[in-house]
């Protein structure tokens, strides 16, 4: 939907940026078949992949903050489910000092962790999808 209005609004061609995605995230997407795994198909981004013990340590890290401050049916659906691309996103936004571009709003509830919660106590940052195109200068 964000290509579509992207592209019928603004004229942006999307097939031009420069894409990377963790394999986490790019799996997750692709198990699905929609307008949005068909897109990233014919992108063909550059998977990245960050230093695994790296990953695992911020992993760990996060693991055990989330196990500290949610409930645990929120821990679970976060870490036991492995299609699950959140920590493994976090994780490499902390090791590689990168923003999350994300929908997700922070969320004041200890029933569901979100991304930006847990990218702030980490110092990772979040954005908007329409901040990170006008930080690689794309005019809209």
């Amino acid at each position: 939907q964000l290509k579509l209005f992207l592209t019928v609004h603004f004229g942006l061609n999307l097939m031009t940026l420069n894409c990377l995605i963790i394999k986490e995230v790019y799996d997750e997407i692709l198990r699905n078949s929609d307008e949005l795994s068909n897109w990233l198909k014919r992108l063909r981004p550059q998977i990245h992949i960050a230093n695994e013990e790296d990953i695992i340590t911020s992993l760990s890290s996060i693991a055990h903050y989330c196990m500290n401050h949610y409930a645990r049916p929120a821990y679970d659906s976060w870490f036991s489910d492995s299609r699950v691309a959140d920590p493994f996103l976090v994780a490499n936004a902390i090791v590689e000092d990168i923003p999350i571009v994300t929908y997700e709003e922070p969320a004041n509830s200890q029933k569901r962790i979100k991304i930006p919660n847990i990218a702030r106590v980490f110092g990772a940052r979040c954005c908007s999808v329409m901040d990170m195109l006008e930080e690689l200068d794309v005019e809209i």
